[in-house]
C-alpha cells in the first residue's frame, strides 16, 4: 500500500503541494486528475523518490526516499521520454536489468506486440513508439508501485487499447499498484478504480463507480415555470441550465429521491443522462451559477 502524509513541496519558495494525504491499496489503479499546474507532476517526483520534501510517503509502511530497496519496486514513466542519446533497446534493457527484477522474456513478448526494432536507435523512434518503449520496460520491470504521468500521450487508439489490457494483466498477475496522471480523463474512466483530485492538496477522492453513480444529470421538461432549484434544496446541485421549459441539472444524491421530488410539480417529460468521469471532474468543485 503506497501512503502519502502531509506531503508539501516548494520549488525556489512557490509552494507546489501543500500536505496531501492519500492511500492507494495494492492491486488498485488509481487516476490522478487536475488543471495544468496543479502539482500532479510533482507529486510523482514525490513518490518515486526524485524530489525530497515534506511530510512522508512509504510503500507497505517503508520510507521510499534514499531507500533503494524500496525504490527498486517504484517504477516512475515520465511524460517525456528521456533515454541515452545513443540508446537503443537492447542497451535499455541491459540497463534496467542492473536495477530491477527484469523479465526479459516478458519485455520482448510486450515489444513484438508494437513491432519494436530493439536494434535500433530509440531517438529515431518516433514520440508513441518512444512512449511505447518506455512503457514496455516498465511493465517487464515487475514493479510495486508504477507510476504513470501521461500515460497515453502520443499513443493511436490502438496502441492505447493495448496497453491498456497489458496494464490490467499485469494487475491481474502481479497485485501491484498504480497510480495515473492523465489530462484526457476519458482515457481513465474504463481502467480505474479510484481517483484523486489534486489542487497543491486532495480536494476529493474515491471510487470512481461509486461517486459517477452519485452524480446525477437530469433533463426535465415542464409546461409551467417551475422554481427547479428551490425543489431541490434538499440536494446538492452542481451544474443547472434552463432553455425555455427545459431544465438541465446535475445533482448529488439519491436519483430515486431526487425524480420524486421533480415530479411533484408534474413534468411532461423526464430523463435521466449519463454522467462521465470527464464530468466529474469538471463538477467536483464546481458552484452553481
Amino acid at each position: 500500500m503506497l501512503k502519502i502524509k502531509n506531503c508539501s513541496k516548494s520549488i525556489q519558495n512557490f509552494e507546489i503541494l501543500k500536505e496531501c494525504n492519500l492511500e492507494l491499496d495494492s492491486g488498485k489503479i488509481m487516476g490522478l486528475v487536475g488543471v495544468n499546474g496543479a502539482g500532479k507532476t510533482t507529486l510523482l517526483k514525490c513518490i518515486a523518490g526524485i524530489y525530497d520534501f515534506e511530510g512522508s510517503i512509504t510503500l507497505n509502511d517503508e520510507i521510499i526516499y534514499e531507500n533503494e530497496k524500496v525504490k527498486s519496486k517504484v517504477m516512475y514513466v515520465q511524460d517525456s521520454n528521456i533515454f541515452p542519446r545513443d540508446a537503443t533497446i537492447k542497451s535499455m534493457v541491459d540497463l534496467y536489468s542492473e536495477f530491477y527484477d527484469f523479465n526479459e522474456s516478458l519485455f520482448r513478448n510486450y515489444i513484438h506486440q508494437f513491432n519494436l526494432d530493439e536494434n535500433k536507435k530509440i531517438s529515431s523512434f518516433s514520440k508513441g513508439m518512444q512512449r511505447l518503449t518506455a512503457l514496455c520496460l516498465a511493465f517487464a520491470a515487475g514493479p510495486e508501485l508504477l507510476l504513470l504521468d501521461e500515460a497515453f500521450d502520443g499513443l493511436d487508439p490502438k496502441s492505447r487499447l493495448q496497453i491498456k489490457r497489458i496494464l490490467i494483466d499485469e494487475l491481474d498477475e502481479s497485485n501491484m499498484s498504480v497510480l495515473i496522471s492523465s489530462h484526457a480523463l476519458r482515457e481513465l474512466e474504463d481502467i480505474c478504480d479510484d481517483f484523486a483530485i489534486l489542487d497543491k492538496h486532495i480536494l476529493s477522492k474515491g471510487n470512481v463507480t461509486d461517486s459517477i453513480g452519485n452524480l446525477n444529470r437530469v433533463q426535465v421538461v415542464y409546461d409551467k415555470e417551475i422554481d427547479v432549484l428551490n425543489s431541490l434544496n434538499d440536494f446538492e446541485v452542481v451544474d443547472y441550465k434552463q432553455t425555455g421549459n427545459v431544465h438541465v441539472i446535475v445533482v448529488r444524491g439519491n436519483i430515486e429521491d431526487i425524480e420524486v421530488k421533480l415530479n411533484e410539480n408534474n413534468p411532461v417529460f423526464l430523463e435521466k443522462l449519463n454522467v462521465s468521469f470527464e464530468e466529474l471532474f469538471i463538477f467536483s468543485n464546481k458552484e452553481v451559477e
